[in-house]
């Protein structure tokens, strides 16, 4: 969850609103089970992750329907929408999807957000952007929308991974573009802006993303790479792929 998250929200933050929410307890132990569970002979953890689950849903589902603070909807939506990714239920989690995108509109929730609400916001759009590459399509939320601001010469692993979300955010929403009437001039004005930014990017990005090469190399000339920051390792990855 804190993939491209130096402050470590989830670990930090959630781990403590869990003492005072039982609604978030559910819902971590239902996703810690059913990670669990997906390990070798860990079966026996998917009755405990179904449980949790099912309590966790029923709480949120009473939270939302109350006058009671809201604070803990949107970090539960996406914890149980997370868990309906890699439990794949497809109906489960377009509607949990759907309704984190509506809580992170209603209350102004953007890239430019703070604590839990800014990783709650990165982690939507990870799921945004899985779903639109899945179904051929735009994200439900346009990067236009994201309200972003980048620093120049950034060299923090985590600014950057978000950086390149937003880039392969716009990617997708100018390859699936479905609208009849746009303006071929406009789209090839933002192709060509596009393909500058991931240039920038790209060449600016700081040496912890090269890794440490280590072992034997593979028959095919490939050699293991060591990254202290694994977030570099995981773009650095993708990176030699497209580059």
């Amino acid at each position: 969850m804190d993939l491209f998250d130096h402050t470590a929200s989830y670990q930090r933050d959630v781990t403590r609103r869990v003492l005072v929410s039982e609604l978030l307890l559910h819902c971590v132990c239902a996703f810690s089970a059913k990670h669990l569970s997906l390990l070798v002979s860990g079966e026996i953890w998917n009755p405990v992750a179904v449980r949790y689950y099912g309590e966790a849903l029923h709480m949120l589902i009473k939270l939302l329907g109350s006058t009671e603070s809201q604070d803990d909807a949107l970090t539960a939506t996406i914890l149980l929408s997370s868990y309906e990714m890699i439990a794949a239920q497809g109906q489960e989690h377009r509607r949990h999807f759907f309704g984190a995108m509506m809580l992170i509109k209603t209350h102004g929730i953007s890239a430019r957000s703070t604590g839990l609400d800014r990783a709650n916001f990165w982690i939507y759009i990870r799921h945004d952007i899985v779903v639109a590459l899945l179904t051929e399509s735009p994200l439900l939320m346009s990067a236009k929308e994201w309200n972003v601001t980048w620093r120049m010469g950034e060299t923090d692993e985590d600014a950057l991974g978000n950086q390149l979300l937003w880039l392969l955010a716009r990617t997708i929403d100018l390859t699936y573009a479905n609208d009849p009437l746009a303006d071929p001039v406009s789209a090839a004005i933002e192709r060509r802006d596009l393909i500058r930014d991931l240039d920038m990017w790209h060449n600016g990005l700081p040496m912890s993303f090269l890794g440490v090469k280590y072992g034997e190399a593979t028959e095919e000339g490939f050699s293991k790479l060591y990254f202290a920051v694994p977030a570099s390792g995981e773009w650095s990855y993708n990176d030699q792929i497209e580059w």
